[in-house]
């Protein structure tokens, strides 16, 4: 392991790795970034416990996206999230996280620096062909959710949760000023995320898989995300999901890969 690695650090039963020079940290529980710079927001009230998600971030969603199709008692956005992910390596400005279930291996790699890049690689273990959803479901800081714009979306499709799932398309540059949960089609950016408050523009683009975009941000607390905490982000989330999924053979990969960086 590289000697100039970054640190581990605990918080009860949990693991962290920090990265001081990039402001990042990353949760062993979960697989997930939980910073980067004072581009990433985490929920003040998130909850820090083995098998619970954590508000924040960029959590990683697989094998199903929202509720399990078929079992109302299976966690939402799936195991990933909560499941508790090994090291396999780290140096000063990245790390590789890797987790497996009975039928898929899963990679994450983090690379730190004035870009922040994030590959998540699923590997089917099977013999059969095999369908799933995957997103990394980034949480972006903002000053306020409704001084923010996010360009790119202009002319795309995309399913209203909030409507009835009514299939709706993009019209210019979209603001959110009411509880938003969207998914949008065959989008792979590049996306912009401007925000006049904070005099900062985020650019995300798409290195390889990403197929769809969710919009989301409840505009209402949550039990980890109260008071008005919810006004200090916004969820642009990039994955495959729906008709949009991967279907790959046994022995096969997918690869899920984004970078983001100011613009």
């Amino acid at each position: 392991m590289d000697k100039r690695a970054a640190k581990i650090t605990l918080l009860g039963v949990m693991s962290f790795l920090e990265f001081p020079e990039y402001n990042a940290s990353i949760s062993l529980a979960g697989g997930q970034l939980l910073s980067f710079r004072d581009w990433i927001f985490l929920s003040p009230d998130a909850v820090f416990a083995p098998g619970k998600a954590i508000r924040g971030g960029i959590p990683l969603v697989f094998p199903y996206f929202g509720a399990h199709p078929s079992d109302p008692s299976a966690p939402q956005h799936g195991h990933a999230r909560t499941a508790l992910w090994k090291l396999e390596s780290q140096t000063r400005s990245g790390a590789t996280l890797v987790w497996n279930t009975e039928n898929f291996a899963l990679q994450t790699q983090f690379q730190f620096s004035e870009a922040l890049e994030i590959a998540l690689q699923i590997r089917n273990l099977g013999p059969n062909r095999a369908r799933f959803e995957a997103v990394l479901h980034s949480y972006f800081a903002v000053s306020d959710i409704e001084s923010v714009e996010i360009e790119g979306l202009d002319g795309a499709a995309f399913f209203d949760k909030f409507d009835d799932f009514a299939r709706k398309i993009s019209i210019g540059t979209t603001r959110i000023s009411a509880p938003t949960d969207r998914v949008y089609e065959s989008c792979g950016g590049p996306l912009r995320v401007v925000d006049a408050g904070a005099g900062r523009a985020l650019r995300i683009e798409s290195v390889s898989g990403w197929r769809s975009t969710v919009l989301w941000n409840p505009f209402a607390p949550l039990s980890d995300l109260r008071g008005e905490a919810w006004r200090r982000f916004v969820c642009v989330e990039s994955g495959a999901v729906g008709e949009m999924a991967p279907e790959i053979e046994g022995g096969q990969s997918f690869e899920l890969s984004i970078k983001i960086s100011r613009d």
